[in-house]
């Protein structure tokens, strides 16, 4: 495991990019009047795919910012661990 750390301001925005765009595209998509009737049915008929929907945007959005996290480690200049120096004789020998 690298010990690049969880960035979570990035990872809310991806979640809502990855989340809220697809769902307010397929509400309005499939938006009838019978739902401006009632707003509650919309909410029921839709709990089962919003659900489906954060968990996937979850995973998907953590990935995508552990990605970003760990090339904006590399751009920054600090290049990543490597085990050149456990292999190094220790100073003065």
């Amino acid at each position: 495991m690298d010990d690049n750390r969880t960035d979570y301001r990035l990872w809310a925005i991806c979640f809502a990019v990855f989340f809220l765009t697809p769902l307010l595209l397929l509400i309005g998509i499939s938006l009838n009047a019978r739902y401006l009737h009632s707003p509650i049915l919309l909410i029921k008929e839709w709990a089962c795919v919003t659900v489906f929907m954060a968990a996937v945007a979850a995973v998907f959005s953590w990935f995508v910012q552990s990605v970003i996290v760990g090339q904006g480690e590399w751009v920054r200049g600090r290049r990543p661990n490597s085990q050149d120096d456990d292999f190094a004789d220790p100073p003065g020998l």
